[in-house]
């Protein structure tokens, strides 16, 4: 009776052991079946080839390099709208469609990431061991923050895409130049997106400006804008109409324009304008706001490693990440000799002259602030009326007199560089002021080159 008794008190003082080990064990092996896993919240202007391509090959870098797991929730935008989403949410702005708080932004040009430094909306991140074999400039364009705000991950070029199949039934030449876009073959076939929605069209217009110079840019943007048959809500709008056949053609991307060249068996087609466009860094900034700042940091590390730089450049049979071949330019210069022969992009950006110098692409970002709103008062509620001009002096043979009037710069180069400068610090009345000026402005001209040609006004409806 005794020992029986001892047997139960021994049995009572080890089984809250057994259960301790149990539950350690049971513990354990669900950290092994569930480990943790993270979000990172991405805005980007990028195509869905490219997010889904990333986000897989990040999940796969940082589960080998970091032992865990991570998802990304994008926000997807054009260029201006996620800088402006960005600054929602720093101004206490943010309405019902600024739900989720960016850790990253992911893409567009140094302008934007400029102003995002300039305002503080970006976080200084040490990335200089990922960045050692990265030169500081390329083609004379940074490839960093001075103070480390955002960094280029790989390079652009931009260019025209069109539709080679549909030109050729139409018996429409396919363009080669900027100039050819303003040529009254396209009259009505041309897809433009609004530069205040989209920084790639934003950045071509740019160089057609300083491929051709300030007064001559303008004539052949002007005519491009009076080709088109509306501004376009974005770059993702203008590749469909022209795939599809409704436009002919417009501004795209490289990468953006040889994926859909690839996508289309050679249907579409395009291509970098002669001596007459240039490589710029495609950025990214980790934010201010962000949640998981680490995260971000490590996204960056990704995209400027081995794997990441691969992902945006080689063909798909030849690297390991998900996905299409992207076409884009590695940032990285060693990739180009260590995988030559794998890479989808043809030129190698560090050796090949696109045309426009560094000091010139710089000097075309000074027109930012004037451009949006002056295509905006050139081809916005006066484009009907811009179409009848054109289209007057068309029929008319190109009179000398009236094509001069319709196509000449709104001011010289360097009245629109400061005129752009006092928008940027005008409140919201003079702003608005000014737009509605340069809006008329443009509106009279049409309305008086209509005369020049018909000799009568047009209609006051218009």
């Amino acid at each position: 009776m005794i020992r029986r008794c001892l047997t139960l008190i021994c049995l009572a003082l080890l089984l809250p052991l057994s259960l301790a080990s149990c539950q350690k064990e049971k513990s354990t092996q669900a950290e092994v079946i569930a480990p943790k896993s993270e979000t990172l919240t991405i805005i980007t202007p990028h195509s869905q080839q490219i997010r889904d391509a990333f986000e897989v090959g990040f999940s796969n870098w940082y589960r080998e390099n970091r032992g865990g797991y991570v998802t990304i929730d994008w926000i997807v935008r054009g260029t201006p709208q996620c800088v402006q989403y960005i600054e929602d949410i720093f101004n206490g702005s943010a309405g019902p469609a600024v739900a989720k708080t960016p850790d990253l932004m992911f893409g567009g040009g140094i302008t934007d990431h400029e102003e995002l430094a300039r305002k503080d909306r970006s976080a200084r991140v040490d990335l200089s061991e990922a960045m050692t074999d990265i030169p500081a400039e390329v083609r004379g364009l940074p490839t960093r923050h001075p103070d480390m705000r955002w960094f280029a991950t790989g390079l652009s070029s931009f260019g025209i895409v069109y539709n080679d199949d549909m030109c050729r039934q139409r018996g429409i030449d396919p363009p080669t130049t900027w100039a050819d876009l303003g040529d009254p073959r396209f009259r009505g076939w041309l897809a433009i997106a609004d530069p205040s929605l989209s920084g790639s069209h934003r950045q071509a217009m740019m160089l057609v400006l300083e491929s051709e110079g300030w007064n001559e840019g303008w004539g052949t943007l002007l005519r491009a804008l009076a080709n088109t048959r509306a501004l376009a809500l974005g770059s993702n709008d203008v590749l469909r109409q022209i795939e599809s056949g409704i436009l002919l053609a417009g501004f795209a991307v490289n990468f953006d324009g040889l994926a859909l060249a690839h996508a289309t068996d050679g249907k579409i087609r395009y291509i970098n304008p002669p001596n007459a466009t240039a490589v710029s860094p495609d950025v990214s900034s980790v934010l201010r706001c962000a949640s998981n700042a680490r995260l971000a940091s490590d996204f960056l590390r990704y995209c400027l490693s081995t794997d990441g730089q691969l992902a945006w450049g080689a063909k798909s049979e030849e690297h390991n990440a998900y996905g299409p071949t992207l076409y884009h330019y590695p940032i990285d210069p060693k990739i180009y000799t260590e995988f030559a022969g794998k890479l989808a992009v043809a030129e190698n950006p560090y050796e090949v002259d696109f045309g426009i110098s560094a000091d010139r692409v710089e000097r075309g970002q000074q027109y930012v602030p004037a451009l949006i709103p002056l295509v905006d008062a050139a081809c916005g509620e006066n484009h009907v009326l811009l179409q009848q001009a054109w289209e007057a002096v068309v029929d008319a043979g190109m009179p000398q007199d009236a094509l001069a009037e319709l196509t000449k710069a709104p001011m010289d180069e360097a009245e629109a560089i400061e005129a752009g400068k006092k928008l940027e610090s005008a409140g919201p009345e003079e702003a608005a002021r000014t737009r509605e000026e340069w809006s008329t402005m443009f509106r009279d001209r049409y309305e008086h080159v209509l005369e020049m040609v018909n000799g009568q006004k047009a209609p006051s409806s218009l």
